[in-house]
């Protein structure tokens, strides 16, 4: 029996909103749900060797605040010094990327909401050969020398969306492998 050795392209696909999202939770002064939106600040409190960070949120309506938990008690020799210093600094891109974080929206118990609007792909690529047709594929590193052409071979697609949105999967597969003009 013929050995029938295919080639497969893994992709892993990561759907990043381009708005940070929002906390939908109960506003202490409006008395209702209201969004609290990501001011870009931390307030950092050290209390001998430990520390604590909060990111703050601010409510849509009246600007009260709530502070994200992001390291509580901590000692401060657990926290990289270039990234204390980004805390004390209120820097935005730190503060963005923790307003990404969905294991701190976990932990804080915070209803994350993104923002409709656009969204951007962060995409990686490795090459796969198959055993027998059927078989399962074993994964190979993908060196830029061994990803394979979108058009020799099959492709698999895993596609990661770390927060909810809303989205056709079709438009996407059709946008990004490029058979928009077939439609």
């Amino acid at each position: 029996m013929k050995n029938n050795i295919q080639k497969i392209r893994r992709e892993r696909w990561k759907l990043v909103p381009e708005a940070v999202p929002t906390v939908r939770r109960n506003c202490s002064k409006c008395k209702e749900k209201r969004e609290f939106i990501n001011s870009m600040k931390f307030r950092v409190n050290a209390n001998g060797k430990n520390v604590d960070v909060w990111l703050i949120y601010r409510c849509e309506k009246c600007s009260t605040t709530w502070n994200m938990s992001i390291f509580e008690r901590s000692p401060v020799s657990a926290i990289p010094e270039e990234e204390y210093a980004g805390f004390q600094a209120n820097d935005r891109l730190l503060a963005e990327s923790y307003g990404r974080r969905r294991d701190l929206f976990v932990k804080n118990r915070a209803e994350a909401v993104t923002p409709e609007g656009g969204y951007r792909i962060e995409a990686e690529a490795e090459s796969e050969t198959g055993t027998e047709e059927g078989a399962e594929a074993g994964a190979e590193a993908g060196a830029e020398e061994n990803v394979l052409p979108a058009e020799s071979g099959f492709r698999r697609i895993e596609l990661e969306v770390p927060f909810p949105m809303v989205l056709r999967l079709d438009s996407l597969l059709a946008d990004r492998l490029g058979y928009r003009e077939a439609w």
